[in-house]
């Protein structure tokens, strides 16, 4: 095969490492944008989700002569503000305005000839660069004509943005270094916490063989540690989406349009190895085609959706393959000439799975995805944004902490300490009033140690104990079978109480 580059690429900070800051990440996803700029007819515009409101807000923006279609990545700050975005082709800044030296990402031939944006799904990703307040590395693969035989990824390269530069606004200091030359599969690319807490794990497939490259961000830079053989995967899957589940303990990918299969492994988050590969299948039924996944917040559940059908994988099932539930199946609706069928998966900050439509303004939500069958609550064209919005940015689950225990616990194992006040915050819990299920923001505070969620009832009484993980940004939960009537809720160690609410049920 070809050359495998090996880059131990010293970035030289201007920031010191500032001790713990992994678990200011919380908020990094909050932003989602999509549409097209004002050359790209004939639904053309921008629009925003904010997921900082509680319900989550969506907005119009006016963006630059491009397409967030196909490769999209974004990234915020700590707080949950919008630094920066991408199309695979160009980086933009907050402003909606190209970046200096923000141009030419992955160039070549399809970049010419792809003006408005980079045609590949899930093909490039943002991270921050682990201990530094400013910079940001994007990971994007690069795509050519092999030998007439259509769109092949030719390697995977890196740039990076630093947000000291340009008043704020972000400056690409280096682009297009490359990681591995290699052909790769198109697409899957996402990331995972290293199980230290710190820093990130990166896997790629090399095109028709079983292999994937795994690749480890550090604060010292970008290393590919090595190749790993798993013959039974689904290697051939030239085109696909991937996703690691929020835990961190399981990876699965599909393929999207042909080989069309869904592939699950166990992840080790200390040395960046797969293993117990599973084979969920499977041949659709007749004019179906696709495919997107995404893990529940719990990680119990796997949901794979084609085109036309939406199912469900039960992982805590002794036959994970047999535990397949349908639980959704596209009800036939238009809009004008387009179908509102199945696209792109994500899971949402608020707990909740997003589903777009590519080419309408609508987007499918599961409402309670840690539910087991149709209680998941899968509701079609939930959400109405003001433009089309095609694919999602690409994110991580930046709410994964360090793995207490591990043998990788080396650098935060002795805990971070909680955010020091002489009072309690206030939890925010919507809606209030309520009838059947609240949505409380957790993520206030530091939340690297667990942490326990108490409702009580107007007697005092606990009605409720739930377990709140590290690095958990929302809570939802079921009051059905709560009376009605004034509630509290606190947030809390064994230590110290963090913060407090309250709600009120009323049917």
């Amino acid at each position: 095969m070809k050359n495998i580059i090996l880059i131990f690429s010293l970035f030289i900070f201007s920031n010191l490492p500032v001790s713990g800051q992994y678990f200011n990440e919380t908020k990094r996803d909050y932003q989602w944008i999509g549409g097209d700029g004002p050359t790209s007819p004939p639904y053309h515009g921008g629009c925003g989700i904010n997921f900082n409101d509680i319900p989550f807000s969506t907005d119009t923006c006016t963006l630059p002569s491009l397409m967030l279609r196909g490769d999209v990545g974004a990234i915020s700050d700590w707080k949950g503000d919008l630094l920066f975005y991408t199309n695979g082709r160009v980086v933009i800044d907050r402003t909606n305005n190209i970046m200096p030296n923000g141009q030419g990402l992955s160039i070549g031939q399809i970049y010419y000839d792809y003006y408005l944006y980079y045609p590949i799904y899930q093909g490039i990703i943002i991270l921050p660069e682990p201990e530094s307040n400013s910079l940001y590395v994007i990971f994007h693969q690069k795509i050519e004509y092999i030998n007439g035989s259509g769109l092949t990824v030719t390697g995977l390269y890196y740039s990076l943005v630093d947000m000291t530069l340009n008043n704020g606004l972000g400056d690409v200091t280096e682009k297009n270094v490359p990681l591995i030359e290699d052909t790769l599969n198109e697409g899957f690319m996402t990331a995972a916490r290293h199980a230290n807490g710190r820093d990130w794990w990166m896997l790629t497939g090399e095109l028709n063989r079983p292999y994937f490259y795994r690749l480890l961000l550090q604060p010292s830079g970008i290393s590919v540690v090595g190749k790993q053989v798993v013959e039974k995967a689904s290697w051939h899957a030239v085109l696909g989406l991937a996703s690691f589940s929020p835990d961190g303990q399981y990876y699965a990918q599909c393929g999207f349009w042909d080989s069309l299969r869904v592939d699950l492994y166990r992840f080790d988050r200390c040395s960046g190895l797969l293993s117990d590969y599973v084979d969920l299948g499977f041949p659709l039924p007749a004019g179906d085609n696709g495919g997107t996944l995404s893990f529940s917040p719990n990680s119990r559940f796997l949901y794979y959706c084609s085109a036309m059908n939406m199912y469900q994988f039960d992982l805590q099932a002794n036959d994970i393959l047999n535990s397949r539930q349908l639980v959704g199946t596209w009800d036939g609706t238009m809009w004008g000439a387009m179908n509102t069928c199945f696209d792109h998966m994500q899971l949402a900050p608020d707990s909740t799975i997003f589903l777009s439509t590519s080419g309408t303004p609508y987007l499918h939500v599961i409402e309670h995805p840690d539910s087991l069958g149709t209680a998941c609550g899968f509701v079609q064209r939930k959400i109405t944004t003001p433009h089309v919005f095609y694919e999602f940015p690409n994110y991580p689950h930046f709410r994964l902490g360090r793995l207490e225990g591990s043998a990788c616990d080396t650098i935060y194992h002795t805990g971070i300490e909680e955010t020091s006040s002489s009072e309690p915050m206030p939890l925010t819990v919507f809606p209030n009033p309520c009838s059947d299920w609240i949505q409380i923001d957790v993520g206030k505070r530091s939340n690297a140690q667990p942490r326990i969620l108490v409702i009580y009832n107007m007697l005092s009484e606990i009605s409720a104990e739930i377990n709140v993980v590290p690095f958990q940004g929302m809570v939802k939960y079921d009051v059905r079978q709560f009376a009605e009537g004034m509630y509290s809720c606190v947030l809390k160690t064994d230590k110290k109480v963090l913060s407090t609410g309250k709600f009120i049920i009323f049917r």
